[in-house]
């Protein structure tokens, strides 16, 4: 019947459904056997995992190699220490002779060595070094350049006034003395003279001492400051030559001024003195820094690189314990994950049997649905029957009446609608039931291939589980013979630190003795010195005794007869015997007595080693105090002839002289000046009466100046306590010497005032308030302090009589033009 065709069809469709449910689950069902199956695989892939990965053979090559490398290691470290041991005592050397180089050699005063030791410690920054440190010489050139350079190699260079200012500021508040900066960002260069350049281009010249030492030229205009236009000659000879307006300097040290004065003499570099320049060499103290620095850097990360091996060599010991117990534990894993993967195995043939089944009842669907096809073709045949009918009612249509006609065709077309809204639902569910069919067939194959593979992977994963469990017994196995071998190593350290023990004892003992025998030793050769010394003695007596033997005619009696043949071997047996009772010979002793007579011979060695060393001090420390003395009696002598010249001068036939407490040792005793005034006995400073004690002080100060002139002097009222005579000498005085330094002189005698170039007076009008008058005349003021007529008016210069006496306080300078 074609009405009951659609409701078969939807129950084909239903059953199609149902079995599509089957073999596809839902996401929220209970997990599938190939689940199960899937996790036992991973789980016992984990095991594997796990037991390769603590492998008892991986893990006891890893501890014989961390064992390697860790004595590896150690060896390294004792070689870095030994290494750094030899650039501490290098280093050490190094600094010695620099620290004995620096504070004798180059004599730097308080100041400048303070200055360099707050740099070095960064206290005080943009300080770039003295002149000294910023300079290298030639050997053959040292005494020229270090005698053109004079006191100026302690100028200290700063890479600004600000760097320069904070050093002075920074000598203040310690109290640490003065020093001179020459601050390279205001620095000013200066060009030779005429006369240098012409004498630079002479046969004799060596240059300009400028171009005879080797600096960095970001430092030129310092060093242009400190040597100027000095010119570098080879002798005396030429230098008298060429004298005369341009500063000239010899090989020798000899100094000739611009003005002509001469110095020169003997000079320390003559005496094998070190130079000034250059001292230790700063490369290599650098160099051996450095390598300290970075071996101990290299020290320290071998020593975490040995407490971390050590760490992990103790970790690896401990799995190594650890191995047997955890074996057990993946033997009981893999003998539940067995069972477990057995069950589900179980299930996935019971899927599997449930598939094929399932398989069985589609194919009966799909003959079924072969049976809805063949009812639809007919369904299609009479629909056309019907269609044939249609047509043949039309044509009827002509011959019935109209209502008939009508009933029938909506009668027709009524059923022929419902048959083809049958046909489409029909052929419509037929299509989606061909779909499901395929695609539960396409899942059935690929169950299939699933259940093949998981068939495979179950064999071959019982395979690697029987693998697991021999290797697992194997592991055992090796990890009782370790337990066994480490138990045996423990003991074998035990019973070797029990021998170190005992050869520490032992050596300590033999040490004592080998003290003993060496003192016993000392004792015999002090007995044999002193036999030997007596033996002259004996044998010239022994000598005696057989001359008057001889002329006595003593004759010497025959040898007495040797005891027979027993008794010499009873005497054997008893030795023999004797020998016995002293016990066994230790075989070690000659070895170890062999071994402490080395190490005794190697202390030796140092001991000669340091005593060299320290003579070698001793010789350097006795060099450098004999080259300070020598140096400092030098300019001692220097000094001293220069204050007989000057104080005979300024006394008018007067003597002076300096005079030292201990000539022997002068840097434990003071300095004494004697002074004879024209006219009286010798006497000392300290007895003088006023004017005496200020002349005396000024000719030892003007003595100085003529060695090692200043840039700038300064005396305030310095003939306060003289006469018109001696004030007058004393502005003569330094007005001559106003030719090689700056003079800047408050004086009130207008007999001192005369002798000035520029004269500025200074008034106070007001309380607490001073005017200055610049050009000042002396001649308006008369020797009562009066003003005379002849300046009245004057607007510049208003005096009163309040002012008289400091109208004539003046000031006294000389520009000099330094060579």
């Amino acid at each position: 019947n074609p009405p009951d065709q659609p409701l078969a069809l939807d129950r084909t469709t239903e059953r199609r459904e149902a079995l599509e449910r089957a073999l596809h689950p839902r996401n929220n069902e209970e997990p599938t056997p190939k689940t199960d199956i899937d996790e036992c695989d991973t789980e016992l892939e984990e095991l594997k995992d796990a037991v390769s990965g603590d492998s008892a053979q991986r893990l006891e090559k890893e501890h014989y190699d961390k064992k390697k490398e860790q004595a590896k290691t150690t060896e390294e470290i004792n070689d870095l220490e030994k290494a750094a041991d030899r650039a501490r005592r290098r280093l050490a050397e190094l600094r010695a002779m620099k620290e004995a180089s620096e504070g004798v050699e180059r004599a730097y005063s308080r100041a400048v060595d303070a200055v360099l030791t707050a740099r070095d410690k960064g206290t005080l920054h943009g300080v770039c070094g003295t002149i000294a440190e910023l300079g290298q010489v030639d050997a053959k050139n040292a005494n020229a350049i270090e005698t053109a350079a004079g006191p100026r190699t302690q100028c200290i260079v700063t890479e600004s006034a600000a760097d320069a200012q904070a050093a002075i500021e920074y000598l203040r508040k310690n109290n640490l003395g003065r020093a001179t900066f020459l601050p390279l960002d205001k620095m000013t260069g200066n060009m030779p003279r005429g006369k240098a350049l012409m004498v630079v281009k002479d046969p004799a010249s060596l240059g300009f001492a400028l171009d005879l030492i080797t600096f960095n030229k970001r430092y030129e205009k310092a060093f242009q400051y400190v040597f100027g236009d000095t010119v570098v000659v080879h002798g005396l000879d030429d230098a008298r030559r060429l004298m005369g307006g341009v500063r000239l300097v010899t090989q020798k040290g000899d100094l000739i001024e611009a003005s002509g004065a001469m110095s020169g003499g003997s000079n320390k570099k003559d005496k094998g003195g070190a130079s000034a320049f250059g001292g230790v060499d700063t490369a290599e103290l650098e160099k051996v820094t450095s390598e300290l620095r970075a071996a101990e850097t290299h020290l320290e990360t071998l020593t975490e690189q040995l407490t971390t091996l050590r760490s992990e060599i103790h970790d690896l010991e401990d799995r190594l314990r650890e191995a047997k117990g955890s074996s057990e534990d993946v033997a009981q894993r893999v003998k539940k994950l067995e069972q477990a993967r057995s069950e589900a195995a179980k299930k996935l043939e019971t899927a599997k049997e449930a598939v094929f089944k399932q398989s069985g009842e589609l194919d009966t669907l799909d003959d079924e649905m072969e049976a809805i096809r063949a009812e639809v073709g007919a369904m299609n045949d009479h629909l056309a029957e019907l269609d044939a009918e249609r047509e043949r009612l039309s044509s009827a249509l002509l011959s019935g009446t109209k209502k008939e006609l009508a009933d029938r065709i909506r009668k027709m077309e009524t059923d022929l609608a419902a048959a083809k809204d049958a046909y489409r639902d029909a052929e419509q569910k037929r299509s989606i039931a061909k779909e499901k069919a395929r695609l539960v067939q396409e899942r059935v194959q690929e169950y299939q291939a699933k259940i093949a593979r998981t068939v495979e992977e179950q064999a071959r994963h019982k395979a690697d589980i029987e693998r697991f469990k021999v290797e697992i017994k194997g592991f055992d196995a090796e990890i009782d013979a370790l337990e066994s071998t480490t138990r045996e190593a423990s003991e074998a350290v035990a019973e070797l630190q029990d021998e170190k023990d005992l050869v520490k004892d032992k050596l300590s003992e033999i040490r004592i003795k080998i003290d003993k025998k060496a003192t016993e030793a000392e004792t015999g050769y002090s007995l044999i010195a002193k036999e030997k010394d007596a033996l002259p003695a004996i044998e010239e007596q022994l000598g005696e005794v057989l001359v008057e033997l001889s002329e006595n005619h003593y004759t010497q009696p025959d040898d007495e007869e040797l005891p027979p043949l027993d008794v010499l071997k009873k005497n054997i047996r008893e030795i023999e015997w004797s020998i016995n009772q002293l016990g066994p010979i230790n075989q070690r002793a000659l070895e170890e007595y062999e071994e402490q007579e080395k190490r005794r011979d190697e202390l030796v060695g140092e001991v000669e080693h340091l005593n060299e060393e320290r003579a070698a001090l001793q010789q350097l420390v006795d060099e450098i105090v004999g080259k300070k003395k020598s140096e400092f009696m030098e300019v001692f002598d220097a000094i001293n002839a220069n204050f007989r010249s000057v104080f005979e001068r300024l006394s008018e036939g007067g003597t002076a002289h300096l005079e030292l407490e201990d000539p022997e040792d002068p840097f434990n005793g003071g300095l004494t000046i004697k002074a004879r005034p024209k006219g009286k006995r010798v006497l000392r400073i300290d007895a003088l009466s006023g004017g005496e004690k200020s002349m005396t002080a000024l000719g030892f100060i003007f003595a100085i100046q003529e060695y090692e002139p200043s840039p700038f002097y300064y005396l305030d009222e310095v003939d306060q306590n003289l006469d018109g005579v001696n004030s007058h000498t004393i502005g003569r005085t330094v007005k001559e010497n106003s030719k090689s330094a700056q003079f800047i002189v408050v004086s009130l005698r207008k007999v001192t005032l005369k002798q000035a170039d520029h004269i500025y007076g200074v008034t106070m009008q007001r309380v607490g308030v001073s005017e200055m008058v610049g050009n000042f005349d002396i001649d308006r003021i008369d020797e009562s302090g009066n003003e005379t007529k002849r300046g009245k008016g004057r607007k510049e210069a208003p005096l009163d009589e309040k002012a008289e006496a400091e109208a004539a306080e003046a000031v006294v300078t000389e520009e000099v033009a330094h060579g």
